[in-house]
């Protein structure tokens, strides 16, 4: 990748990847730092490999990053994540109510197991579609045996989405 891809690829992609990581660490300042150490990653990764899909390899980078620094915090109650996360409104009606809804939906997301919750947050937070959410989870489950097609992707989103329907009755 010649840096004018790479530039065309930070473009396109250092939104996602920041929400991505952001909606992970609940922390701006460090969902920034991840984002940039996920592009210095695939900038040196870059060098020496072929990449045949930026996207895939981003988001890989950013979920390797991102199990790095929450090995590193260990655990946190999740008032404390959502404190962490969300910051203080200014007093606009608007803003109160996505945090309302943001904290809601982090409490639902966390009554599924991992790749449920990895699942829902990669198709409708970061937009992406089965096949690449396939991707992305194969590479990660390839090291435990379990693999991934965007059938099986479809089949968990639905499983997640019919387990999130049912608590919020």
């Amino acid at each position: 990748m010649d840096e004018m891809e790479f530039i065309k690829s930070y473009d396109a992609y250092a939104d996602a990847i920041f929400r991505h990581c952001y909606f992970r660490l609940y922390d701006r300042e460090e969902a920034k730092d991840a984002v940039q150490e996920t592009f210095l990653r695939a900038w040196k990764y870059s060098k020496d490999n072929r990449i045949d899909n930026v996207r895939a390899l981003l988001y890989k980078i950013a979920r390797n990053i991102v199990a790095d620094k929450w090995r590193k915090k260990k655990t946190l109650s999740l008032d404390l994540l959502l404190e962490q996360g969300f910051e203080p409104s200014d007093g606009e009606h608007k803003k109160i109510m996505l945090n309302a809804e943001a904290k809601n939906f982090i409490k639902l997301l966390n009554n599924l197991d991992d790749n449920e919750r990895e699942i829902v947050i990669m198709r409708y937070v970061d937009g992406l579609g089965p096949d690449e959410i396939a991707k992305i989870m194969s590479e990660r489950a390839g090291r435990i045996g379990e693999a991934f097609s965007a059938n099986v992707v479809s089949v968990r989103l639905n499983r997640a989405i019919n387990k999130i329907q049912k608590l919020i009755q």
